[in-house]
């Protein structure tokens, strides 16, 4: 029968019956086997005997009481397994997090007690000082005087100074105090390095800094002692370098120009004279007969590093929106890297006034802001190379924001190099 869940077959078998004893051969038996014929049934398949002979159903394997009791079954054994590795391991992870804090905390102490050292080595003792030979001779030393000397056993450039011109109040020497300490831990392979500074005997304040011998890249202009596009565009991406970790450091240089970046023996540069100590010497520095400029310094000197609206730096290098003593941020230094790459290929110095046949009168800041509102700029060679042009040209944008930053301006002078 198919579909049917007992199957049976029809046998032939012997069935003994008993019959009486006057049938029975001699009397002898009382039973006899007949033949006959039976069925012999099973379950079919997919079926099973229940035990009251009757075929059942046999439930499939995977049945949905199976299947939850396998699920919550390797639920509890994955259970079980985590807490049998993982708790040795968070009480291991727990211990070595308790070890790093206490070594993090060592070294916390250790740092702060770096910190205070530094402090203190920033204050250099005037009897630490041998003044040897004075260098700045080719410079007009309005600020002071720059000298080699030695500090211990290290050849050093010292500042002194003068006493006479140096006006601090309490808060112009409490921000020239935070920037010296921030100089003396920078560390910049184009970044001219500040050991610290004090004062004199006089009470002439003095910095000392690594020593440059070959003096500054205007100097080195001047005596045409930079030839060839090669050596140009290595000091224009030294400078770049430099500046761009400046800013990276969240500083804003505000007086970058060829006088502040210094030459090695192997015409390699390096940035100096930036933050708040550059801006106290170019205070001190003001040039004389233009009284507006020397004003404008001192008085928005100490507010400088705040509002970011002081008028400090250059002239002939600054940015529009810093002539104007407008707002400004970091792309102000990358206008004046323009002026500076226009230096460096044209060896030239970068007046604006005098390439424009004009007198700058009383104001070399009023003259200068009508000259640039008026489109004019300084004046590109045609030799020149074409992405030098460009890139002049985008650091003095008009728009800040669209100055590219030191990053790209690096990246370029690679690229242009490669060229």
């Amino acid at each position: 029968m198919q579909n049917s869940p007992t199957q049976c077959i029809l046998t032939t078998s012997a069935v003994m019956r008993r019959v009486p004893p006057s049938f029975a051969r001699n009397n002898s038996a009382v039973g006899v086997a007949f033949p006959a014929l039976i069925f012999v049934c099973r379950c079919s398949v997919g079926y099973e005997d229940s035990g009251d002979g009757i075929c059942s159903v046999i439930p499939p394997f995977w049945s949905t009481g199976r299947i939850a009791a396998l699920v919550i079954g390797g639920i509890l054994a994955a259970a079980a397994c985590l807490l049998y590795l993982g708790v040795p391991r968070y009480r291991k992870r727990q211990r070595q997090l308790k070890a790093n804090l206490a070594l993090h905390q060592g070294l916390l102490e250790e740092s702060q007690g770096e910190v205070l050292a530094l402090k203190r080595a920033w204050d250099i003792s005037p009897d630490e000082i041998v003044l040897e030979k004075r260098i700045d001779q080719d410079s007009e030393g309005a600020f002071g005087e720059v000298w080699r000397g030695r500090w211990g056993d290290f050849a050093v450039a010292v500042k002194v100074l003068k006493l006479a011109l140096l006006q601090l109040d309490e808060e112009t020497a409490a921000e020239f105090e935070r920037e010296v300490d921030f100089m003396q831990r920078t560390r910049h392979p184009h970044i001219v390095r500040f050991f610290g500074a004090g004062r004199m005997r006089d009470d002439a304040p003095f910095l000392v800094e690594e020593l440059m011998a070959t003096g500054s890249l205007k100097v080195c202009l001047r005596a045409g002692r930079v030839k060839g596009w090669a050596t140009k565009l290595q000091i224009a991406q030294d400078v770049a370098s430099g500046m761009h970790y400046i800013h990276k450091l969240g500083h804003i240089h505000r007086d970058l120009k060829s006088g502040n970046v210094l030459m090695s023996g192997s015409m390699r540069a390096k940035v100096a004279d930036f933050g708040s100590v550059g801006g106290l010497l170019r205070q001190v520095c003001a040039p004389q007969g233009d009284d507006e400029w020397r004003h404008m310094v001192t008085q928005s000197y100490s507010s400088a590093a705040s509002d970011m609206t002081a008028f400090v730096g250059t002239p002939m290098y600054m940015s529009r929106e810093m002539l104007r003593g407008d707002r400004y941020d970091a792309s102000t230094d990358v206008w004046s890297f323009g002026v500076l790459l226009w230096e460096l290929a044209s060896e030239e110095r970068p007046d604006l006034i005098e390439a424009h046949g004009e007198r700058a009168g009383v104001s070399i800041v009023r003259t200068l802001l009508q000259l640039l509102d008026a489109n004019h700029r300084l004046h590109m060679r045609p030799e020149w190379p074409v992405a030098v042009q460009k890139l002049i040209g985008e650091c003095w944008g008009d728009n800040p924001e669209r100055r590219p930053t030191f990053d790209a301006v690096e990246q370029r002078l690679v690229a242009i190099k490669a060229q």
